[in-house]
């Protein structure tokens, strides 16, 4: 206990270190941070201070249903804690904002410690998740972020739940995915849930569950826990959402162009060894001596995809070694399928994706690599850890 607290605030100061113009007051976020989520939380933050429920703003659209929309944060714990302790405005946003990349990187510091990481390689894949290329180049897509913040707290409590079949874990899963749902752009919510799909299926043909009948029974209620508790917890979010979904058109669904808008496309893998090289769209021509525009092929906001040079190398090792587990097939397995989605029209598998239910209502393949860097900063952390216990056993 006094060791994760000790941990929790050196990833605290981290967050705010390593991203030192946000964290210490010196640049405010830009473009979406300020222009709509600000707005909202502040709309949000004089409603609670008045008394009143986040429900109706007066202030957009000559009304607006606040509490319908899921990117204003209406329902979100953390905008409802700090609208009654200190309100919203820009040092408000940025304190937010370098909070949610401690809550990412002390929560992989957790998970690959609940996965039987050493320090080392658990401080490595805590530090290279929360300076990963999303958390740079997404900052003003707030609540993108805000949803893969809170990814390792589902996954690892979802795990620990499974393995000891202990439902506490299942409510602490059930909190976790109560703050993902309730303050993530919905688009990052659908993944996850896809994600989270795919490892209890992933889970349970491994653990060889239809043989053992008494851990099947253990992980349908674990399961049917965790489903009532999260619903539970967030059905006035979901309600809000759900009466206000007749005025939004995007439930029709996207066209093919918008639904494979700003991909991840090829020159946009060199950001993987060097991630400032996407920081902009524009170059200076020294031999006209005037500014010209590169293709990049998508928004530069949709272009990184740095999640540290030590995880890189760790998995470029795992390729080329042997003694892989199911394990780390399974995550490398959901690295490649998530980056090629992320690819947009590149392959056609962004397209067909569209038939499941949720995954025609957003735009941007390139967010699919969100997930992509998650799979691959926990493969890494893993790898390396290997990696050093082999090194220690040879010493």
């Amino acid at each position: 206990m006094r060791s994760n607290v000790i941990s929790g605030l050196i990833f605290l100061c981290l967050a705010f270190l390593i991203f030192w113009q946000v964290g210490f007051m010196q640049h405010v976020l830009r473009w979406d941070a300020i222009n709509c989520f600000l707005a909202w939380r502040y709309n949000v933050a004089e409603l609670i201070a008045d008394g009143h429920l986040p429900l109706w703003s007066t202030w957009q659209h000559l009304g607006f249903p606040l509490h319908a929309d899921p990117e204003t944060g209406a329902w979100y714990p953390i905008v409802w804690i700090i609208s009654i302790v200190y309100g919203y405005d820009f040092y408000a946003i940025s304190f937010e904002w370098c909070l949610h990349i401690f809550i990412a990187g002390f929560g992989m510091y957790r998970l690959m410690r609940s996965m039987e990481a050493g320090e080392i390689a658990a401080w490595v894949a805590g530090i290279s998740f929360m300076a990963c290329g999303v958390f740079v180049s997404n900052a003003q897509n707030f609540i993108y972020l805000i949803g893969l913040a809170w990814m390792p707290w589902v996954v690892m409590y979802i795990r620990l739940s499974y393995q000891s079949s202990q439902l506490k874990y299942a409510v602490w899963a059930a909190l976790a995915l109560w703050m993902m749902l309730t303050g993530s752009y919905p688009g990052i919510s659908i993944m996850a849930f896809y994600c989270l799909l795919v490892y209890a299926v992933y889970f349970f043909i491994v653990g060889r569950l239809l043989r053992n009948k008494v851990q099947l029974i253990k992980w349908v209620k674990v399961n049917v826990v965790l489903g009532l508790l999260t619903l539970m917890l967030t059905a006035p979010h979901l309600l809000s959402v759900y009466e206000y979904l007749p005025e939004v058109t995007r439930t029709e669904g996207l066209s093919k162009e918008r639904l494979l808008e700003n991909p991840f496309p090829p020159k946009a893998w060199v950001s993987i060894l060097v991630p400032y090289s996407v920081g902009a769209d524009t170059y200076l021509d020294e031999h006209s001596n005037s500014v010209a525009k590169f293709a990049w092929g998508s928004d530069f906001s949709m272009l990184n995809g740095y999640m540290g040079l030590l995880t890189l190398m760790s998995i470029l090792v795992w390729l080329i070694t042997q003694g892989k587990t199911k394990r780390e097939y399974f995550l490398f397995g959901g690295f490649v399928v998530l980056m090629i989605l992320a690819s947009g029209d590149i392959f056609p598998l962004r397209w067909w994706s569209r038939l499941l239910p949720g995954l025609d209502l957003f735009r941007h393949p390139s967010i699919f690599r969100f997930m992509g860097i998650f799979a691959a900063v926990v493969l890494g952390a893993l790898c390396l850890n290997r990696l050093i216990k082999t090194s220690q056993e040879f010493t």
